[in-house]
């Protein structure tokens, strides 16, 4: 783990097992948690480390895992890109089909629809997409209004700063 933190040994075991992403049981970090002997302030201040790092780390994942889509990208459109290029070349040889030692190559007809603009189109071509609108459901809650399946859920959570 990065020295930016110096938290105990039994809080690297923690940050350890929290950081293992493949490990799901949860149990096991809320009995590690739990057994840490240590005063409330101790526990919430370590543990506020761990997460600190935790997010760190998340951060640092997705930014790399941003680059590799970003490459895998450029790589399929490089690979398209040249199959287009093959296209050009197969259709200006003047035949559909050519077959080589490797593999066969054809050209294949299909067709897509071009819409240039959706203004003359009759609203039975459109799809509608149906949502809550959560701020106004909520402001008619808490209003005194009453909506069999809707409620207003309290949550807590921990804020540090």
């Amino acid at each position: 783990m990065s020295s930016l933190f110096n938290i105990s040994q039994d809080f690297k075991s923690l940050y350890i097992l929290a950081n293992d992403a493949e490990n799901e049981d949860m149990e096991a970090l809320a009995e590690l948690f739990s057994e840490v002997e240590t005063s409330l302030s101790d526990k919430l201040d370590n543990s506020n480390y761990i997460i600190k790092q935790l997010k760190a780390d998340a951060e640092t994942l997705k930014t790399e895992a941003n680059r590799l889509t970003n490459k895998a990208r450029a790589l399929e459109n490089r690979a398209e890109y040249l199959k287009e290029l093959m296209l050009r070349a197969v259709v200006s040889s003047g035949t559909e089909k050519i077959k080589t030692e490797l593999f066969s190559f054809y050209i294949k007809r299909s067709e897509s629809l071009n819409i240039a603009t959706e203004d003359n189109i009759g609203r039975e071509f459109f799809k509608i997409v149906k949502t809550p609108m959560k701020d106004e459901l909520k402001k008619f809650i808490k209003s005194g209004g009453i909506i069999d399946g809707v409620s207003i859920v309290e949550n807590k959570t921990l804020v540090s700063r």
